[in-house]
């Protein structure tokens, strides 16, 4: 690796990190559906941004391959469509990164949908037998379903990515011990998409909370273009079945609940 592509990649971490902590706010996020994760008090700034420290690279004269993680821990690249898409200025290309784990919802915006236009790298996907500290155990979403459900993602949309983690102890994990064994929710899929195994995105991952309860809603045959809408209505009384949308269109369109929480 020359000197060029090492600056680059080190002003990459920058950005990555910058970005984050430039969003971030001295008071917890407030919002229902969000998890612990996300609500430590942590004190922001205001970053150079990524645009900047991307065109800084470029002027040393590195030409180097840059992944952008999004907000939310690297998750969130909604952002890319809505005018802050960096531009390149004389390198070989950007990929935007996304970390995905069972804990983050409404995958179609978050992320997919980025994908549809550039390149994106899930350069961290993972599931694990228990819930993390920081997760609701209630919205818990065990390993037999939402592995599936991933790799068929990755698979269906063709999406680059790289899984977390390969060791035995850094949760997820891959690794059984440090004879390589792979564990039996994790490691084992991966090893056999890596194989060549094809899987089934049965359900993409959308959520939204009001009050206790959690709507989850998935259009037939698990189109893409699945979306929840007016779930306010959960506190008029309305049936979970109402409150399932295609296209922000009514359950008219064959809308159904899959699963509701109290």
């Amino acid at each position: 690796m020359g000197r060029k592509e090492l600056v680059g990649g080190l002003f990459l971490l920058a950005a990555v990190a910058a970005s984050a902590q430039s969003r971030l706010s001295d008071k917890p996020k407030a919002k229902a559906d969000v998890p612990a994760e996300n609500a430590e008090r942590l004190q922001g700034f205001q970053s150079v941004g990524m645009q900047h420290l991307v065109d800084v690279i470029r002027k040393t004269g590195a030409r180097n391959l840059v992944t952008a993680g999004g907000l939310d821990w690297g998750y969130d690249l909604f952002g890319v469509l809505k005018g802050f898409a960096l531009v390149e200025r004389g390198g070989n290309g950007i990929i935007y990164e996304t970390h995905v784990y069972p804990w983050k919802n409404h995958w179609q915006t978050k992320f997919l949908d980025a994908a549809a236009r550039y390149p994106v790298l899930v350069g961290e996907v993972g599931c694990q037998p228990k819930p993390m500290p920081f997760e609701n155990p209630r919205s818990f979403q065990p390993p037999e379903t939402w592995a599936p459900d991933v790799l068929g993602c990755i698979q269906k949309y063709r999406l680059n990515w790289t899984a977390w983690c390969f060791h035995p102890s850094a949760s997820p994990c891959l690794l059984a011990d440090w004879s390589y064994a792979p564990t039996p929710y994790w490691g084992v899929p991966v090893k056999a998409a890596l194989a060549g195994q094809a899987f089934e995105l049965k359900r993409l991952r959308w959520a939204a909370a009001v009050g206790k309860r959690v709507v989850s809603c998935q259009h037939p045959r698990g189109r893409a273009d699945a979306r929840p809408s007016c779930i306010r209505r959960v506190a008029a009384g309305d049936t979970p079945e109402t409150l399932c949308y295609a296209t922000f269109n009514p359950c008219v369109n064959g809308g159904r609940c899959l699963r509701s929480e109290t």
